[in-house]
């Protein structure tokens, strides 16, 4: 409500009172705005405001959808990420919210603003619920994922790999972080805070010995972190960050999703800036196809920041000169019979 009275007393410097519907039909109105709009990005995917699409409004959600939207100055632009046989409108979906939050957070919000809860297949993804919920395991040796289940009871949960059995002491350290964790990123995330890596370095210190790297909360930690650095220039940190985070975003996003090819993207810079450019060149060629799927080739994510990556690469002397290399030797090794075909 106070949302929609700040409205109101906006709309009537702009439009004055007495174009302004009633205080019942507003908030009709501003109900199916907000069910219904799409977040407007930048060419970078920056959210910088809202659209009502008449149309492209009939989409249903999925978690992990099967199609993406981007924008062409106020167009809004629907693409399949993958081939669906005998097609209909019905058949696709797209995302409300972003994947990266846990399943419990993740039904609940899209039942507070959407008005139902969701039943897509990663809601019942047994994997992705045991892994989201994850502490690591006290051997230092094997350091390996430990589930541990939500109101846990009197059985401590006991690691697959080694046998060991998580202490008590560790699972109240763990709920505590999380607990802290979780308040930390809902008011990072209500107050736009994306260039507090500081705060995200605070957290990561206080999850780093006990979270594993593929707890959800350490992962959205992370990726929390890694957007912070890389907005305000800081390479070698996101390097860091986006290096540990790998595979947890593939594991939670999918190979297919946008959000995480825009990820290897970044990554790929972060690489370049601290001149590991054979690392980049891996991430964008993995980022490329996700890419254009998702946002066609003429987006400038692809005709000019991928590009313009691609082109830093091969432009560094000491880069070309170990390709050229790396090259004639692979041409030699297919010259000589003796040896293994590269």
């Amino acid at each position: 409500m106070n949302d929609v009275e700040k409205m109101m007393s906006d709309l009537k410097k702009y439009i004055g009172e007495s174009f302004l519907p009633n205080d019942s039909d507003f908030l009709g109105i501003y109900g199916r705005v907000m069910v219904n709009r799409f977040c407007l990005h930048d060419e970078e995917l920056g959210m910088v405001g809202s659209g009502l699409y008449l149309a492209a409004s009939i989409f249903d959600h999925a978690c992990i959808p099967n199609c993406s939207f981007s924008f062409e100055g106020t167009r809004v632009v629907i693409r399949a990420l993958a081939d669906m046989d005998d097609f209909s409108y019905n058949k696709c979906r797209i995302s409300y919210l972003d994947p990266l939050q846990g399943t419990k957070e993740r039904r609940e919000e899209l039942y507070k603003f959407w008005f139902f809860w969701c039943d897509c297949k990663p809601c019942h993804d047994e994997e992705r619920l045991a892994m989201e919920n994850t502490i690591k395991c006290e051997n230092e040796h094997c350091l390996s994922p430990v589930t541990v289940p939500e109101g846990a009871g009197s059985t401590p949960p006991t690691c697959t790999r080694c046998g060991d059995v998580v202490s008590p002491e560790s699972i109240k350290k763990y709920n505590e972080i999380i607990a802290y964790t979780k308040k930390t990123m809902s008011i990072m995330s209500r107050e736009d805070n994306s260039k507090d890596y500081e705060t995200c370095y605070d957290l990561l210190e206080k999850q780093g010995s006990v979270l594993s790297s593929m707890n959800i909360w350490r992962c959205r930690t992370l990726d929390f972190a890694f957007n912070a650095a890389i907005n305000n220039g800081c390479f070698s940190l996101a390097f860091d960050y986006g290096d540990e985070n790998k595979a947890a975003m593939r594991f939670y996003y999918g190979p297919d999703h946008p959000a995480y090819g825009v990820f290897l993207l970044h990554l790929a810079k972060a690489k370049f800036y601290n001149k590991e450019y054979k690392e980049g060149l891996g991430h964008i060629r993995e980022a490329e196809p996700i890419l254009k799927v998702a946002y066609g080739a003429s987006h400038p994510l692809i005709a000019e920041e991928l590009s313009r990556l691609t082109y830093i690469a091969y432009e560094d002397v000491e880069f070309a000169l170990t390709r050229r290399l790396e090259m004639a030797q692979n041409r030699d090794k297919d010259d000589d019979p003796r040896l293994p075909s590269s």
